[in-house]
């Protein structure tokens, strides 16, 4: 029960947040919710393989596609369409370098597939998702108003209450739970100091 309430505290988020996106107040980045929806899917199977507590991941899989499919929208409606450049650029090549790499590597072992394997898995998804990250830690520190506090509160909320109720602090979808409160905490931080810089 506790678990399923840090899931629909953490997708409650994703309402503001793709509102505010919406109308044009918030610039939410495209790559990092794309790179984010697809380790999103990748996260809840392999959690729910292992037997893992997969409604967090879940919730977030679903918001984050929203998410992605509403950034895309809002930068042709409300921004010029150009080639990722910069930390942009970087974190699209590590993303697709590592994504066809960890691509191949289930694909030639799929069959003989064990819990090793999995786990692996889940250290190649959050290693993605740092990665995929980066572009929105940039537009958290130097243009805050681009996103969006509670949306990013209710994520961290959610992922802190999911954590909470951790039968194993050191299980394989505990560290997932880790993971999604440290990413959830630093744009926090970064759009706090970078609203306390511009004051």
């Amino acid at each position: 029960m506790v678990a399923l309430l840090g899931g629909l505290i953490a997708l409650v988020g994703f309402i503001p947040y793709n509102f505010a996106a919406i109308r044009g107040r918030t610039k939410p980045n495209f790559i990092t919710w794309m790179v984010m929806a697809f380790t999103g899917f990748t996260t809840s199977f392999v959690i729910k393989t292992i037997g893992g507590s997969w409604i967090l991941p879940a919730a977030f899989t679903v918001g984050r596609t929203a998410t992605c499919c509403v950034a895309v929208w809002a930068l042709f409606k409300y921004e010029k369409f150009a080639l990722p450049t910069g930390i942009e650029a970087l974190a699209f090549g590590v993303f697709g370098f590592l994504s066809i790499f960890y691509g191949l590597l289930l694909g030639l072992s799929w069959e003989n597939i064990e819990l090793g394997d999995l786990k692996f898995s889940l250290i190649m998804t959050i290693l993605i998702e740092l990665f995929g990250m980066l572009p929105t830690l940039e537009s958290s520190w130097k243009n805050p108003k681009d996103e969006n506090l509670f949306g990013w509160t209710c994520f961290l909320a959610g992922s802190a209450i999911s954590l909470s109720q951790a039968e194993c602090m050191f299980c394989w979808d505990t560290l997932y739970l880790v993971w999604a409160a440290l990413v959830s905490a630093c744009p926090i931080i970064l759009i706090l100091l970078g609203r306390r810089s511009a004051d």
